[in-house]
């Protein structure tokens, strides 16, 4: 930075009357400065702190504000050891005109090595306190004393103040900080600690007047958070570039609606005015109609250390914690508008369109209602070489969450159950078809959506997923942990979101057209093998990977305030991979297209579906069955239209099926001669794929499922057909099966065993369909599907409890079936299932870091629990009761604490969940180096080659050693300005694409790389 003055030294000789005692005096007779002259010096800071030591502080609370002092100190990014900062402390309190008061503690002295540091640490923490009245004018004459005296002529004169109360003694703030502008100071800045009467308002009127040169008043609350925020008086104001709103994925301006209800991360980002890397703490005030909420200022979810900040701030949104995060209330999202403002210690600057109406730096947004999901979770189990294969229910917990997570739902409806299939399933058209006559057989309600979830791999099967308009089912590809990673992991939000309406990410004028059998007539093409009919509106939104290949992107790329990124909130301090959803890396959700990132989310959710399922339609299911007695007809129509595959009939309670005039296809019931009995008009029920492990999706088999009259009008022969041909039939048997049923009488704990006898006269294989009743048989679930034996094992989490309950089986032929039901008997009610999100287990918190509370919990018998979850800390007892709540480290006690959170159902059985947690008051200083190793440049761009100007260029390089991660690289970028950037990280090696401007032909340029220690590595390129 280049500095003036020349006027300070006015000054100084002005007041040499006050330094001839001094020990480390001014020599003023040795400077020569021209008026006007402009010297250009190295930037240095010469800081005096003017430590509050009266009587109101407790002895606790002056031993954390010494603490806050020395860890500021050892911040290697604010305090450098080459002597560009300076340091001084003095204590003030007022004991009388006769008592030594307001002292000089430590003298200035500059900071050029870790003895430095270690030995101004070691006279801080001796400072006694004074313990009297508090004079804070005598204190900035003090301070500014002091700056005289032992002060750099060329460096910013920085007076910081801390304080919990307002003068009450000695000189006026007018007179001294008149004076100490007068001599040349800089800036001068207070953070004040709410001490009982003395709260933040009172703290602006005491301090606010008399601040400059860019100094602000920042108020904490508790002396834990003035630890958390003194850095502040080490920086100057930094630019406030965006503050993002994000709850599934959002731009810079904040263009994607927010959702009533949800989990909302606010993310902002910072910048440096000038080419040095600060660190800043900082806290975000939240207005609604004109009034601070009570609960703001919020404190950053970042530990207290706080973030570093440079001049780049669209690079720091691929690091957490390169942005400053705040956690909003879940009450604050039902407020109508919200104005958020960024408040830093060392104050803010912005551009005009982020000044709010409450305060400067700030961004208003709104929030809208969201869908309410109704969904159905079902795991699909079955046996295989003698053992049994079922996903669990932390397993279909885990589908719901990742659903929920990247869907525009507030709140939600879920059922989690079994349902026993005969066999590993290799034809997901044919399962589909299961889980809808299913569906039908529970009357669940039309909108509400099913899911199968298969344990294992895609391979062998003619798809990883399939969807219909009501019903979905995917194999999990063993990534069914919460920290599970690939291509795969969100396949059940890509079939639920065919099951709502969403096409895969085509483009026509992009890709072209393509014809799939008898399905579909002419399919509109994406990027990666995907089609959706003409029906589908163009995707919009595509880039180019570092390998050349064009994939669907997330949302529009180039331009940094329009770009969306996704996030996950339930991974904020865990893992940053499944956090964030980067444009650049992660493929649209819809589509097929593999990800550079396979250790994240692989594919997430894009701006354009996620604006299509929170204000359309949603694909909205009508049509509900009517009570009446039938026998529903149903199977599977394959892709190729030629042939039909029936299912095994069920005796239904349902009346038959309306004929459809418009239908393509008819289910025809004939006599003995040939003669027509009836007929039902239908159309197929179209399914849509997701890629398997390796393989291409194409055209999938429909389903159909038509109650007919019981008793099937005395016919003997039932056909498929469609306009041209028959496509399937069978001949109806002469004789109905018999079957019995009683409750049940084995098991285990975890399991239970029903078994059923049947028998049929004509010597037909029977196919059975169980189904459970909590109420006495006024409504049924369905828990196995043509089942081939007389015995099947549940496991108990899926059968809800009940005094009342009762068993039926379907026994059916192929085209004829019987029914019985059992007595009713006893189940045990089930405690309910609870997970903690946040924190995770071993999470340290520093300061007044926010820590959220969030937790989901469910109910077989009463569904989602989430309003009962209470929070305890076996130190200070209860929290609040919620499922997503914000605590203060600050208001917790330090040490380690276990957070339990508690789940009650109606019959007040309840379920716990612990982790521990660790509370810091002040964090340990950041350490002053990194293990690694920058490695070198590497082809094919060497350092001194020759490019041509106008094209991409790839730029290579490594970093070796343990401390390698995502924020290593701070940046990468050449010196000069022209260029765009596209960078990605696999490993320890980043390779950016730099599109380079035609008009550097000619020219040499520098490519840099500045890593988080701050070291640079540069090589030029020649650009012909």
């Amino acid at each position: 930075m280049i500095r003036h003055f020349a006027a300070r030294v006015v000054a100084v000789l002005g007041v040499t009357a006050l330094l001839l005692t001094a020990a480390g005096q001014v020599a003023v007779a040795d400077m020569h400065v021209e008026p006007d002259e402009e010297l250009p010096i190295v930037e240095q800071t010469d800081l005096v702190l003017l430590l509050d030591g009266s009587g109101s502080i407790s002895a606790t609370d002056w031993d954390l504000q010494l603490d806050g002092y020395a860890a500021a100190l050892q911040d290697r990014v604010n305090v450098p050891l080459d002597n560009s900062v300076a340091v001084s402390v003095v204590q003030w309190s007022y004991v009388g005109s006769t008592t030594p008061s307001t002292r000089v503690e430590i003298p200035l002295t500059p900071i050029g090595s870790e003895q430095d540091v270690n030995d101004l640490i070691a006279q801080v923490r001796a400072i006694s306190q004074i313990g009297s009245n508090t004079n804070p004018g005598d204190a900035i004459r003090t301070g500014t004393n002091q700056l005289l005296a032992n002060g750099r002529p060329a460096a910013d004169w920085t007076l910081c103040m801390s304080t919990d109360g307002a003068r009450n003694s000695g000189e006026s703030m007018s007179s001294a900080t008149t004076y100490a502008k007068s001599v040349g100071v800089d800036r001068y800045s207070v953070v004040a600690v709410e001490d009982g009467s003395f709260t933040t308002p009172a703290a602006i009127a005491a301090y606010g007047p008399y601040v400059f040169g860019g100094g602000t008043v920042t108020v904490a609350r508790t002396t834990t958070e003035f630890t958390s925020l003194i850095s502040g008086c080490l920086t100057d104001p930094l630019r406030v570039e965006a503050i993002e709103v994000n709850q599934v994925l959002q731009d810079w301006d904040n263009s994607v609606p927010l959702v009533q209800g949800r989990p909302t991360l606010v993310r902002a980002f910072l910048e440096t005015q000038a080419d040095e890397a600060v660190r800043t703490n900082g806290r975000l005030h939240v207005y609604s109609d004109g009034v601070e909420l009570s609960g703001s200022p919020l404190t950053s979810l970042n530990p207290s250390t706080g973030v570093l900040v440079d001049e780049n701030a669209v690079e720091d949104r691929s690091t957490v914690n390169d942005s400053l995060n705040f956690a909003l209330p879940i009450s604050w999202t039902f407020e109508e508008s919200l104005e958020l403002a960024v408040e830093l210690p060392g104050g803010v600057t912005c551009d005009a369109d982020l000044t709010g109406v409450n305060a400067q730096c700030s961004e208003t947004v709104g929030f809208v209602g969201g869908f309410a999901a109704d969904l159905e979770y079902r795991a699909i189990s079955f046996e295989e070489n003698g053992e049994l294969v079922e996903p669990t229910m932390g397993d279909l917990w885990e589908q719901h969450e990742r659903f929920i997570a990247s869907s525009p739902s507030a709140g939600w409806s879920a059922d989690f159950t079994t349902l026993s299939v005969d066999e590993r399933p290799t034809d997901l058209g044919a399962l589909n078809e299961k889980l809808q006559a299913a569906k039908d057989l529970a009357d669940a309600p039309k909108e509400q959506r099913w899911y199968g979830v298969i344990r294992g791999s895609s391979s062998g099967a003619d798809y990883g997923g399939l969807s219909t308009r009501g019903v979905a089912s995917g194999f999990d590809e063993f990534l069914e942990g919460e920290f599970d990673s690939g291509h795969a992991r969100n396949r059940v939000v890509h079939e639920l979101g065919h099951s709502y309406g969403l096409h895969h990410s085509v483009n026509a004028a992009e890709n072209g057209w393509t014809k799939i059998l008898w399905v579909f007539n002419e399919m509109k093409k994406g990027w990666c093998t995907e089609v959706a009919d003409a029906s589908a509106d163009d995707y919009p939104h595509w880039t180019t990977k570092t390998n050349g290949d064009t994939v669907a992107a997330l949302g529009p790329i180039g331009d940094p305030r329009s770009e969306v990124w996704g996030i996950d909130p339930r991974y904020l301090d865990s893992d940053d991979d499944l956090f964030l959803s980067a444009p650049q890396t992660n493929t649209s959700l819809m589509s097929y297209c593999r990800s550079d990132d396979q250790g994240g989310q692989a594919r997430w959710i894009g701006k354009r579906d996620y604006l299509q399922l929170l204000t359309d339609d949603r694909a909205p299911i009508i049509g509900d069955l009517d009570a009446g007695a039938g026998e529903t007809i149903r199977g599977v129509i394959a892709a190729d239209g030629l042939s039909a595959e029936l299912a095994p009939a069920l005796s239904v309670d349902f009346a038959p099926t309306a004929d459809d005039p418009t239908g393509t296809h008819a289910v025809v019931l004939r006599d003995d001669s040939g003669a027509e009995l009836w007929r039902t008009r239908f159309t197929p029920i179209s399914n849509h794929g997701d890629s398997g492990i390796g393989g291409d999706v194409a055209a999938a088999p429909s389903t159909f499922n038509v109650v007919v009259p019981q008793g099937l009008m005395s016919a003997t022969l039932v056909e498929v057909v469609s306009a041209n041909a028959t496509l399937a039939s069978g001949t109806v048997s002469s004789n109905s099966p018999q079957v019995m049923v009683s409750p049940p009488t084995g098991g285990t704990s975890d399991r239970v065993t029903f078994t059923w006898t049947s028998s049929d006269a004509d010597s037909d294989a029977l196919r059975h369909t169980v189904l459970y009743s909590t109420d006495d048989g006024a409504t049924w679930n369905p828990i196995g599907i043509d089942l081939p034996g007389a015995s099947m094992s549940v496991a108990r989490w899926s059968l809800p409890g009940s005094s009342t309950a009762r068993i039926r089986v379907i026994a059916s032929d192929g085209l004829r079936s019987a029914v019985a039901t059992s007595s009713t008997f006893t189940l045990p009610n089930l405690v309910p299932i609870l997970n903690i999100d946040s924190p995770t287990n071993g999470f340290v918190a520093t300061g007044a870091q926010s820590i959220p509370l969030t937790a989901t919990a469910t109910d077989a018998e009463d569904g989602p629990l989430d309003g009962t979850i209470m929070w305890n800390s076996d130190l200070d007892g209860q929290l609040g009761t919620g499922s997503d709540l914000v605590q203060r480290a600050d208001l917790l006690s330090e040490g380690t604490h276990q957070i339990t959170a508690t789940a009650t159902d109606t019959t007040g059985a309840t379920a716990t969940a612990s982790v521990t947690i660790t509370i810091q008051r002040v964090a340990a200083p950041e350490p002053p180096g990194s293990d690694y190793v920058f490695a070198g440049f590497e082809p094919p761009v060497a350092p001194g080659g020759s490019v041509n100007a106008g094209r991409t260029i790839p730029i290579k390089w490594t970093i070796t050693g343990a401390d390698v991660s995502g924020s290593t690289v701070l940046s990468g970028a050449f010196t000069a300005s022209g260029a765009t950037y596209d960078m990605v990280r696999s490993g320890g090696t980043w390779h950016v694409n730099a599109a380079t401007p035609k008009s550097w032909a000619g020219t040499t340029k520098t490519f840099r790389v500045v890593l988080d220690d701050f070291s640079i590595y540069e090589f030029n390129v020649i650009l012909r």
